[in-house]
């Protein structure tokens, strides 16, 4: 009995075997010996698919506050020269309405309209290089010319947030102020709660005498500890 099982679960692993064989191996076949003119159409036809992502969302689009040069123009027929469109003078709101796609990362075009009803052309090239991104570690809403939301929010919340900032640091610069000093003879717990607060390091001695500690808090400042206690102060 159990000699006939294992022989029956043998056949069953060739047979799987050879039908994810008769599976797989033509498409890894026809992968591994695409042409380089399918691999490029394969390519256009991801980045064409990225671009599309925008139509039927809403922008904004003002020109930089910060003084910079503002680059985003808007053509009267799609792929028109930079030097050839217009550039807004204010925030102003417009939706993408279809894609014209080229051959690359960046290219193709964007009919996009204005609330106004104006319609207009515009590179994918600018959304790419100055469409503003808050999760960048370089965002900065006064270099962007493109936004996914209104401009003027964009920028009164993060006004409110580095108010919320300065308050924050005031307030914990007036708690660090309202702390006592250091004097000799205060036990550890003392001074951490002092305005010396916790060090950068310390570094420790153990003798025959006792313990001896020195807390480094940079800029010249140290304390002594022998056993416990603040024997030294140097700043």
């Amino acid at each position: 009995m159990f000699k006939r099982y294992d022989e029956f679960a043998a056949i069953r692993a060739l047979f799987v075997g050879a039908l994810l064989t008769v599976i797989i191996l033509p498409t890894a076949l026809a992968a591994a010996f695409d042409s380089p003119q399918d691999v490029r159409s394969r390519e256009d036809a991801q980045r064409k698919a990225k671009l599309e992502e925008r139509v039927g969302r809403v922008y904004w689009v003002r020109p930089p506050t910060n003084g910079r040069r503002q680059f985003v123009t808007f053509a009267d027929v799609p792929g028109g020269h930079s030097w050839n469109g217009s550039r807004v003078t204010s925030a102003q709101r417009f939706k993408v309405v279809e894609l014209v796609a080229g051959v690359g990362a960046y290219l193709g075009n964007y009919l996009v309209q204005f609330d106004d009803g104006t319609q207009k052309w515009l590179s994918s090239t600018d959304f790419a290089i100055h469409t503003y991104e808050p999760a960048s570690v370089i965002a900065d809403p006064t270099r962007s010319e493109i936004f996914e939301e209104d401009p003027a929010i964009i920028e009164r919340r993060a006004e409110a947030r580095e108010k919320q900032q300065r308050a924050a640091q005031r307030a914990a610069q007036r708690a660090h102020a309202a702390k006592p000093g250091v004097s000799i003879g205060m036990t550890k717990d003392e001074v951490l709660s002092s305005r010396w607060g916790k060090p950068q390091y310390i570094n420790s001695t153990h003798t025959t005498a006792g313990t001896t500690e020195q807390w480094v808090y940079g800029d010249g400042n140290y304390l002594y500890f022998r056993n416990g206690r603040l024997e030294a102060v140097q700043n």
